[in-house]
């Protein structure tokens, strides 16, 4: 595949077609991670009077999917209550099942990636009289130090990836027992630029995990002291 090689780094062409091991990449969540926290069955019915959050993933017509993300946040441990996955689905399509489970959880905010197909989603559940004041735009890109500088700190990427991490690490994440879930859990490496020593985080499989990283954004909302040191 040596038109992938050209799109990729010498490192992500290793790891993924010679299946090389590299040092600079290093899992980010372990199977200890990820055994102590996928340990849910689904509830079978949702409880009333519950603070449910929303994470989605948009896909659109190609081979990647669509995700939806459900948690219960109402104390401080975020319980994943439903995950589901659409594929080949059109924009109308994904704000439709949205709103279905708008109806079924109302939820009290819903976390939609602004980027590329995400925005049309974003804009029509902005137009809806019962999800325009719950959605919320979170996307990967950098952000600025101050609105008058060029410097950029951490990618809200890597906040997300962190914040999640993190609810797990201390015991405020529980997630449902399903191998999908794992496995994108396992996709997910960082490579540190050996030249730059800069981090980037990424998978082949991540769709599952970045639905899941917005929905959970909601606990840096209600100010949880979540943040560990990132060795």
């Amino acid at each position: 595949r040596e038109k992938d090689k050209i799109r990729m780094s010498e490192a992500e062409y290793g790891r993924w077609y010679l299946a090389k091991f590299q040092d600079e990449f290093t899992r980010l969540f372990s199977d200890n991670w990820i055994a102590k926290t996928l340990i849910l069955d689904k509830r079978g019915e949702i409880r009333p009077n519950r603070k449910y959050f929303l994470g989605m993933d948009i896909g659109g017509l190609g081979n990647d999917p669509s995700t939806y993300e459900i948690f219960d946040g109402t104390s401080e441990t975020f319980e994943q209550v439903e995950h589901q996955i659409t594929t080949k689905t059109y924009t109308d399509e994904v704000v439709d099942k949205a709103l279905k489970l708008e109806e079924q959880y109302k939820f009290k905010k819903i976390y939609v990636d602004d980027g590329g197909l995400g925005f049309g989603v974003l804009s029509y559940l902005k137009r809806n009289s019962k999800t325009k004041e719950k959605t919320i735009a979170i996307n990967n890109s950098s952000r600025p130090v101050n609105p008058d500088s060029n410097k950029t700190i951490k990618t809200r990427k890597e906040e997300l990836y962190f914040n999640f991490h993190a609810l797990g690490q201390q015991g405020n994440l529980l997630l449902l027992k399903d191998d999908e879930i794992a496995e994108s859990l396992r996709s997910i490496v960082t490579e540190i630029n050996p030249e730059t020593k800069q981090r980037k985080i990424h998978g082949k499989n991540t769709h599952i995990v970045e639905g899941m990283i917005r929905a959970c954004w909601a606990a840096q909302e209600k100010h949880l002291n979540l943040w560990v040191r990132w060795s």
